[in-house]
């Protein structure tokens, strides 16, 4: 083409150079004056005064580009200036992109073994990250960029990324609240609102929310080698189809989210491959109603990359501390290599972080983290608060410590005096936790008991302090006092005979209470008030389902006897060194020296161990879900994903924990420094942590 007559819009003259490439829209020139940018020049039919007025627009409120200052990279190839020919706008100035591969290169297992075989896992979660940044400076102008896919994005050998193709996202003029859409989109991309919608004839359809979905796609297969997450398998009477993940995304079906009709593919790596706080992203983003930002999603990454560890199999394989390697699940389910440890579930489950900047990879380096470009270093992330400002009111001491219960019988008259009750400090540590569907209970340092939930089970004993153990049950709370007496509370607490032996621990479930006593006897108190003596002895633990009983003795033995409808109590004989017992629901998990876990009984999705819990310190168990506190003290969680508990909060997933405790739809879990943290359901003030706990 004729470039003599071409200027910018402060009037200075502009020579085209060589033919860079071209499309359906127009051309791509070199600028020789201006050796970092390039010029596109649209072909006559798209040179419409309303494509002027929109890149006007997108010139004079560019995005800041998350990598421009600290890496010197284009992470956004944004119009920079407008081309005129005889003062119609033909065209536009963007930044010129170094060398770089389509992102569908690196999505693609094969094309990356291909083209890029020096790169390791790290690079891809980098590589979402930085994606997920450059998506949240575009929607930081209001802008929406629409057409989100595999191929409008590029990425180097840093694993910096640059979004292309900027001049097709959807402008909106904030003074008369014109709408220039996004006329582009494919179907296995696209938000299941919009699915079927003729953009062109519906302005404003597409918004920052439909944005996140296609991200969300993307990052997963980069984070699964390569699968679709809505792509699946036909299960029963559902017939196949063609498109089935296009079917799936307009029908809201997300297979990796149990009791739906698709299921992954039978090869794909399955969803506990991926660490817990991605894993609720894509719930929110593929199944809730209220999507993540791309923030969001670009913190989380940055979060889960410093966690990422070298697989055993093959130290170019790199996968989350708290999930399972993905290449190697592939090549297991393939049956190209043999597993040496069970699968992770195939099916399962809000995270905020403080923003943190982009950081580059060499990607060259398969064994370790690789470093920044140019040796510049990430900003270390800070985590925030995660948790709600609505909450409830803590309930203040007075009414929790009230005088006035009505379930507990008369005084027993003990041998010895009882012992004295202690001044309790202005802040207390708490040393163990229990929770109940309503509610939740924290044992104290100084020995007094703290109740907060349904106002049922508040009204606690006033000669309940000195406690040494809590339970707590649908039925009742229970606390045992360092003298061996027992307290019950609550809406249908059991009366507690005055001949009752001194009781060291108690463990409940659905109605009855299993109880430890000083001489390593134990007793069951059922439900219909009477107490049943044990022929056991020596025992020295003992742990309670809904409905089935355990007990440890000095010597190991365990023994198991109740409701065997999952075998829960069918405890296997060669599991030895058993130093602890829990149960919950209808499973029971066993604890060995070396901190590994076996579960017994209960659902599939609780028997099947995430790679993180296979050594442990603590474990809580229901019917819904599971958690475990591993060896170095970070938390983990497994189960029905529907389940908010598995929803854990970022405050809690980065603290330091001692104990976990769970009630049917809310947990609680202790830090190092006797801080107690809730999350899950708040119906009934679960969460409301009285403020007299605290970190010391």
């Amino acid at each position: 083409m004729t470039t003599h007559n071409l200027q910018l819009a402060n009037g200075s003259a502009l020579r085209l150079g060589a033919k860079l490439g071209g499309g359906g829209e127009g051309t791509v020139y070199d600028v020789p004056q201006a050796s970092h940018h390039v010029a596109k020049i649209y072909i006559p039919s798209r040179r419409t005064p309303q494509l002027a007025k929109k890149l006007a627009m997108m010139v004079a409120n560019q995005p800041d580009d998350p990598t421009r200052t600290q890496f010197n990279h284009v992470s956004i190839a944004w119009p920079s200036d407008l081309i005129y020919e005889n003062k119609q706008v033909i065209g536009f100035i963007m930044p010129k992109m170094g060398t770089s591969s389509r992102l569908y290169e690196l999505i693609q297992p094969q094309l990356r073994a291909k083209h890029h075989p020096k790169l390791n896992y790290t690079y891809n979660y980098r590589v979402a990250a930085n994606l997920a940044q450059a998506m949240a400076s575009i929607h930081a102008k209001n802008y929406v960029i629409g057409d989100v896919n595999e191929h409008n994005a590029l990425f180097n050998s840093n694993a910096l990324i640059t979004i292309i193709d900027c001049d097709s996202m959807q402008v909106i003029d904030q003074q008369t609240n014109t709408v220039f859409p996004c006329l582009v989109g494919v179907p296995e991309m696209t938000a299941p609102e919009l699915q079927g919608v003729d953009f062109s004839k519906v302005a404003h359809a597409r918004t920052q929310d439909s944005d996140v979905f296609a991200l969300a796609i993307i990052i997963f297969k980069l984070l699964m080698e390569g699968f679709h997450p809505f792509q699946g398998v036909a299960v029963g009477k559902e017939p196949n189809r063609e498109q089935a993940h296009v079917y799936c995304i307009q029908h809201q079906i997300f297979p990796y989210v149990t009791g739906q009709r698709y299921m992954p593919p039978p090869v794909a790596p399955g969803f506990l491959t991926l660490p817990a706080m991605l894993r609720q992203l894509f719930v929110r983003t593929f199944v809730e109603t209220k999507r993540p930002s791309a923030q969001e999603w670009a913190k989380a990454l940055t979060m889960v990359e410093k966690r990422l560890v070298s697989c055993p199999h093959d130290s170019a394989h790199r996968y989350p501390q708290d999930g399972h390697c993905a290449v190697c699940e592939v090549q297991f389910n393939a049956k190209r290599r043999k597993r040496t440890q069970p699968a992770p579930e195939r099916t399962e489950p809000r995270i905020v972080l403080t923003q943190t900047p982009l950081v580059a990879a060499t990607g060259v380096q398969p064994a370790s983290r690789a470093p920044a470009r140019q040796g510049a270093q990430p900003t270390p992330t800070t985590p925030v608060n995660t948790r709600s400002t609505n909450q409830p009111t803590a309930r203040p001491p007075a009414s929790v410590r009230s005088n006035a219960s009505q379930s507990v019988p008369p005084s027993r008259q003990p041998a010895t005096p009882p012992p004295s009750r202690p001044a309790p400090p202005a802040v207390q540590r708490v040393n163990a936790i229990a929770a109940s569907a309503k509610y939740s209970m924290a044992l104290c340092a100084d020995g007094s008991v703290l109740v907060w939930g349904a106002r049922d089970y508040t009204n606690i004993p006033a000669d309940a302090y000195n406690i040494v153990a809590i339970a707590a049950s649908p039925q009742a709370a229970y606390a045992v006092r360092s003298d061996g007496r027992l307290f019950a509370w609550g809406p249908n607490p059991p009366a507690i005979p005055t001949t009752l032996p001194d009781v060291k621990d108690i463990a409940v479930g659905s109605s009855d209470a299993l109880l430890l006593h000083t001489t390593g006897k134990v007793s069951i108190l059922n439900a219909h008030q009477q107490l049943q003596a044990q022929p056991l002895q020596q025992i020295t633990h003992v742990a309670m389902g809904n409905r089935h009983f355990v007990t440890l003795d000095a010597n190991g033995a365990r023994r198991a006897w109740g409701d065997n409808s999952q075998r829960q109590t069918d405890i296997p004989r060669d599991i030895t060194n058993v130093v602890r017992i829990v149960a919950g629901g209808a499973a029971i998990g066993l604890i060995r020296g070396n901190g590994a876990l076996t579960i017994i009984g209960g659902p599939a999705s609780i028997v099947a161990l995430p790679g993180a819990a296979r050594q442990v310190s603590d474990v809580t168990l229901t019917n819904q879900y599971a958690l475990a506190i591993r060896k170095d003290q970070t938390i983990v969680g497994w189960g029905n994903t529907a389940n908010r508990v598995l929803q854990i909060p970022f405050e809690v997933e980065q603290a330091k924990l001692v104990a976990v405790a769970g009630g049917d739809d809310h947990a609680l879990a202790i830090d190092t420094r006797g801080k107690v943290y809730a999350w899950g359901a708040d119906s009934y003030g679960q969460h409301a942590v009285p403020s007299t706990i605290a970190a010391l």
